[in-house]
């Protein structure tokens, strides 16, 4: 009887330590995938102005805006697939800036990607089948962990497969990413998600009631 009750002893203790092994295993896996992240992030290469064939391509494309392009305020997102908090925004406060504002044309709404740039390249080439506003909605909505599943977010959205990966593997809008990437360095974007609600800067997913105070106020001048 004692033999098998300190059988089973061992048998909890070994399962406690597994687990708790577990645990301490992960957190040192996300912590470093956070630190990796932040560290790209700050050494990514910028879009130069040289007239290169890449700078020409990331000049001439046409922003995508969600509403109507005559509203009278413009509120940008400079935000990532990959961020706890955009994908918040994403699903709780941006339906209701959506049906309240930008429906209503007093809003227009642009969305630019932060690093990695491959999120930038990809929302590229799903726009070059008029699919930019279902990818992002669909990525956010997905688990990301490799540039294989941002190539699935498109088949799942209806693009064409093979035209999205050929897209995305030649690396053809990589200077658009990097322009994105320029234009929130040179705004002072420090962290996602960022906003600006005409030249009013807002950080953090905050409550839909801060959005709809600064849009109101930017609507009343």
């Amino acid at each position: 009887m004692e033999s098998t009750k300190s059988t089973k002893n061992l048998v909890y203790i070994s399962a406690a330590l597994i687990g708790a092994g577990l645990i301490i295993y992960g957190a040192f896996y996300y912590t470093n995938i956070e630190t990796t992240s932040k560290q790209e992030a700050q050494v990514l290469p910028v879009a130069k102005n040289d007239g290169s064939a890449d700078t020409k391509t990331a000049q001439a494309f046409k922003e995508v805006v969600l509403g109507d392009e005559k509203a009278p305020v413009t509120m940008i997102e400079y935000a990532s697939y990959l961020c706890g908090h955009c994908v918040t925004f994403s699903r709780n406060t941006f339906p209701k800036i959506e049906e309240n504002y930008i429906k209503t044309g007093r809003v227009k709404f642009i969305y630019r990607p932060f690093p990695p740039l491959e999120i930038g390249m990809a929302l590229v080439c799903a726009q070059e089948q008029n699919k930019f506003w279902e990818y992002n909605h669909e990525a956010y909505n997905s688990q990301i962990g490799s540039p294989d599943d941002l190539k699935t977010i498109a088949s799942k959205v209806g693009a064409d497969a093979d035209k999205f990966n050929k897209c995305f593997d030649s690396e053809e809008y990589k200077s658009i990413a990097e322009n994105w990437y320029k234009e929130a360095q040179d705004a002072g974007v420090e962290g996602t998600p960022t906003f600006f609600i005409n030249d009013k800067k807002i950080v953090g997913d905050l409550p839909y009631e801060d959005f709809q105070k600064a849009i109101d106020e930017e609507l009343a001048k």
